[in-house]
């Protein structure tokens, strides 16, 4: 639970997110998926009781930190419930407006004196404090803005999931499909290079069949077999059978008393002469 001490000094600070992320929690349990409620209520009332019933999506909750992440693993909030409230909230409000100068000169004195005592004796979070104070001292003495963040029912949060959730497994199944063809293709690519060698060293290859052969044992013949198999193909890919299969023949005669690799051989249809 370490990574949720933070969530202690953002909530000094003023911001809800980790707030909002509980009552997200919170209904979910609950399961309030119905708005309709009363349908005689008239569209003035609705949005009335919304706004008293449902807190206003904090700014910047598109952006969590880390400790409210946590917070909303640790309550098992989905992250399409997440995403879904973050996009019906706004950025998060500037500090340029802080005019802390001006506003330290309205704490009466014996508040000042009460902050430097307390500041000498080192008390947690009271910086934390002395912003707050300030602030409020300061809302008549600057102009503020109204509140610009949106009243949503859990209910619209929940749908709008349910389709970023379907959304977000649309992707990721294309995503998956686009590694599945690059790998394919990375797959082909490796193939037409190593054809493309044999093709080009031919000699090089029939020579590690014949050490290959002559080493008389079954794992000397599978990696012959092997090679013989990678040089049909590239026989195949440059329309040379014909050239291939005379080289096999004339290359199989004197290995046609080794039962053992005919056997293998004839398991890879090769044709052999009769």
């Amino acid at each position: 639970l370490g990574s949720l001490i933070p969530i202690r000094e953002e909530l000094m600070e003023g911001d809800q997110r980790a707030l909002y992320v509980a009552w997200l929690a919170a209904q979910e349990r609950i399961g309030n998926y119905d708005d309709d409620d009363d349908d005689e209520e008239s569209e003035d009332d609705e949005e009335e009781d919304i706004e008293n019933t449902t807190p206003p999506v904090p700014p910047a909750f598109g952006t969590l930190t880390e400790a409210q992440q946590a917070l909303a693993e640790l309550l098992q909030v989905s992250q399409e419930l997440l995403i879904a409230a973050g996009r019906h909230s706004g950025k998060a409000p500037s500090s340029k407006a802080d005019d802390f100068t001006a506003w330290i000169k309205l704490l009466p004195s014996e508040r000042r004196d009460d902050y430097l005592v307390r500041l000498a004796q080192n008390e947690p979070g009271l910086s934390h404090l002395l912003v707050r104070e300030l602030r409020e001292l300061g809302k008549d003495k600057t102009r503020t803005t109204p509140s610009t963040a949106e009243h949503v029912t859990y209910s619209t949060l929940f749908t709008e999931s349910k389709a970023i959730e379907e959304q977000l497994e649309r992707e990721r199944l294309e995503q998956e499909r686009l590694a599945r063809q690059r790998e394919f293709e990375r797959e082909r690519l490796a193939r037409e290079y190593e054809l493309q060698q044999i093709h080009e060293h031919q000699d090089t290859y029939w020579n590690y069949v014949d050490k290959s052969v002559d080493r008389g044992s079954g794992a000397g013949y599978d990696s012959a077999v092997q090679m013989l198999i990678k040089l049909r193909d590239s026989a195949a890919r440059f329309k040379e059978i014909p050239a291939f299969q005379a080289r096999f023949h004339a290359w199989i005669q004197p290995h046609l008393r080794r039962g053992t690799l005919v056997k293998r051989l004839q398991q890879h249809d090769f044709l052999l002469p009769t």
